[in-house]
């Protein structure tokens, strides 16, 4: 079939030498419609190619979001078990402070002992004599209970305030089919 500009070229052609043009006429009228029901096919086919990406789209990031409310139950979940623990550990230690206070009640260090027995002869005082002291190093002294249970103490507070927030979608997201 010959396409509209063809057709029209034939029809000014059989114009100008006064020939009868009705055959022509009914070709062209159909080839204008053919060629706009295959323009509005194409513009259609291009809308619904446009939809079924954003069909796939949308698709893709629900998944995401159900992946990751799942994370975030299973971390909730993990999190909960997380601070019965610390909090079980805090208890203990509540309960080790005046444990190891006791400790150092008599002798913070061995200094206090060897002052208050340097000046007793040694025939005074009981044979094999020693104080015993706890071991501890620069990052574990006497106080490392206080600390230990100070920093899970502000590590409690702050697993306790995580939690789950719903997203809304963004401003001038397009809440109707624009496409």
């Amino acid at each position: 079939m010959a396409t509209v500009e063809e057709l029209r070229k034939q029809i000014i052609a059989k114009l100008e030498a006064g020939e009868a043009t009705e055959e022509l006429e009914g070709q062209l009228e159909t080839a204008i419609k053919e060629e706009r029901r295959a323009g509005e096919r194409d513009r259609l086919s291009a809308i619904a190619n446009r939809r079924k990406q954003l069909k796939a789209q949308a698709e893709g990031i629900a998944s995401k979001c159900g992946e990751q409310a799942q994370a975030i139950d299973r971390f909730l979940k993990v999190k909960d078990t997380s601070v019965k623990s610390i909090r079980a550990i805090i208890t203990k230690l509540e309960e080790l402070e005046p444990a190891q206070a006791a400790c150092f009640a008599e002798y913070y260090n061995y200094n206090q002992f060897w002052e208050e027995t340097r000046h007793i002869p040694r025939n005074y005082l009981p044979a094999g004599l020693t104080c015993p002291m706890m071991a501890h190093s620069k990052y574990a002294g006497p106080e490392i209970v206080q600390w230990t249970a100070h920093y899970l103490k502000l590590a409690l507070e702050c697993l306790t305030q995580v939690e789950t927030a719903e997203v809304k979608p963004m401003p001038g997201s397009p809440e109707k089919d624009e496409v």
